[in-house]
């Protein structure tokens, strides 16, 4: 087996990153859904408590998806390979409907950062040595 390349452990170290900050929204989401009505305001419009625990719960899977995929570059599966390239398209088109509010910007930055990194030669090598034939 080759060394672990740089982009790999790159490609880990960021999905670990976008693992902690969906763990940021899961308590935020915690915070606002335990705050009283009047101060769980979105776009200036109160929500509904059910609006914070489904928002809640997508950020506990994709917490539990980023640090599983983390581990899975890790260790070199083709499969996930292709997984995190097709995840981060996905994610860059959708930060599009947020660069207006700011955080869109930097979702995907993420996203293209990790798209360039997972694409690179060297994270292919990667997974194509660590494959299974």
């Amino acid at each position: 087996m080759t060394a672990r390349p740089a982009t790999i452990r790159a490609v880990s170290i960021l999905l670990t990153i976008v693992a902690v900050l969906y763990l940021v929204g899961l308590i935020i989401d915690l915070v606002l859904l335990f705050s009283p009505r009047e101060d769980q305001l979105l776009i200036d419009h109160p929500m509904s408590d059910w609006f914070w625990v489904l928002s809640g719960l997508l950020c506990l899977a994709l917490t539990i998806a980023m640090l599983w995929l983390s581990r899975l570059v890790w260790r070199g599966d083709r499969a996930v390979g292709v997984t995190v390239s097709v995840l981060c398209v996905i994610t860059g088109a959708f930060s599009l409907f947020g660069l207006a509010a700011g955080f869109g910007w930097g979702a995907l930055a993420m996203s293209i950062t990790i798209l360039v990194l997972n694409s690179s030669k060297s994270a292919q090598r990667w997974y194509d040595s660590t494959s299974m034939p």
